[in-house]
């Protein structure tokens, strides 16, 4: 076998302004999206239709002509619009079995639409839309083990406490990843902002996976899975992470660590790092990894949350992305861009926004490996139910 990598108590505080700060980080925490919620838990057994709806207009400009889209599905974290089920129970020993099914529900994901194929994939289903069809097996104390298809252990494991990870994440190419590159004389590449931009999530597939219980912080998982949703790929994909995060009433910060296997015998190494100032909402990740095909990448953020209504908190961020080798040898791309996000939430409602600027250009001289600059600017919504 070829084996290769790829409802709180809030501490009173007697200064009024480190008390809306504190706050303001309870909302974010009661706020996170439904795809990084722990699961499964002894509060959320019962059966349960749930899903989402995540709907963007963008408008792209690829250097020589600009296209709104009226509406793409946001492929960021391929976290489309989807429906689900999923139940479970307490065993007599106090363990948990849920199980839960995904399926994706989109006719124009931001990641298949260009100007020169405006309709994106059109709708319809096959096995490629099941995002998740698995078991979890949560011990008191042992830790929990995944089987099915569902994330593989690197997959969105790494801290991000800017509150826009709906629109802005990692991988800062998804919300246009179908749009295709111009040469500098304007005629229409193969090159697409997908294969231009990328991270090391490692995706979902179908794997044994076991994640440690949280020991005084740290967490770690490892999982060992097959692409059997994709045809033609006999790979063994194996993933090994770790994360540390901590928590007090003036900041919370994480830090992980992971390998991943990317098939063809490459593997992969990434660091990531989060931290948010709770009285003020200022925060800062970066990210950035190696491969041993000498692809690398680097993303900074920095942002600021605050409570400016009632009804939910506003984020601001602003990105940085870099990478090297990624589509080809020398090929470079970089990447400036502002995300915004404001959550309403009382409805599980996410409102964003984001602006986004690629430059695509070879470092070594190659002949046609040069991109015009191109820009992506999005405004969507994010109704969790």
């Amino acid at each position: 076998m070829n084996i290769v990598g790829r409802g709180r108590d809030v501490p009173k505080l007697k200064s009024i302004h480190f008390q809306s700060g504190i706050v303001l980080a309870a909302l974010i925490s009661a706020g996170a999206s439904k795809a990084e919620e722990a699961w499964p838990i002894a509060e959320d057994l019962g059966f349960k239709f749930y899903g989402q709806i995540n709907q963007a207009y963008t408008n792209y400009d690829d250097g020589q002509t600009s296209r709104g889209f009226f509406t793409v599905d946001n492929s960021t974290n391929e976290d489309n619009s989807f429906v689900g089920i999923r139940g479970g129970k307490v065993t007599d020993n106090g363990s948990i079995l849920a199980g839960r099914f995904e399926l994706r529900m989109t006719d124009r994901r931001s990641d298949t639409t260009s100007i020169q194929n405006p309709a994106g994939g059109g709708f319809s289903i096959d096995k490629q839309d099941i995002m998740r069809a698995e078991i979890g097996y949560a011990t008191d104390g042992y830790g929990t083990i995944f089987f099915g298809q569902g994330d593989m252990s690197g997959n969105l494991w790494s801290p991000d406490y800017s509150g826009t990870t709906v629109i802005s994440r990692q991988n800062l190419g998804e919300i246009a990843g179908g749009m295709r590159l111009l040469y500098p004389d304007g005629t229409v590449s193969d090159r697409t902002i997908n294969e231009s931009v990328g991270s090391y999530d490692s995706g979902r597939r179908f794997r044994l996976r076991y994640d440690t219980p949280n020991m005084a912080g740290f967490t770690a998982s490892a999982s060992v899975g097959r692409e059997v949703l994709i045809s033609n790929d006999n790979e063994t994909y194996v993933d090994l992470v770790g994360k540390y995060e901590s928590e007090n009433r003036y900041s919370k910060y994480g830090m992980s660590v992971s390998i991943i296997g990317e098939g063809d015998d490459v593997y992969a190494g990434s660091v990531a790092i989060s931290y948010l100032h709770k009285p003020t909402g200022l925060n800062f990740t970066y990210a950035g990894g190696n491969s041993t095909d000498h692809r690398h990448y680097y993303m900074l953020k920095a942002g600021i949350i605050q409570n400016l209504f009632s009804f939910g908190s506003t984020a601001l961020a602003f990105e940085w992305y870099n990478n090297g080798n990624w589509a080809a040898e020398g090929a470079e791309d970089e990447i400036f861009g502002v995300s915004l996000v404001q959550r309403v939430d009382s409805q599980n409602l996410e409102i964003y926004a984001a602006m986004r600027s690629y430059d695509d250009y070879n470092n070594l001289g190659i002949a046609n490996e040069d991109f015009q600059k191109s820009n992506v600017t999005a405004i969507g919504v994010r109704w969790m139910f």
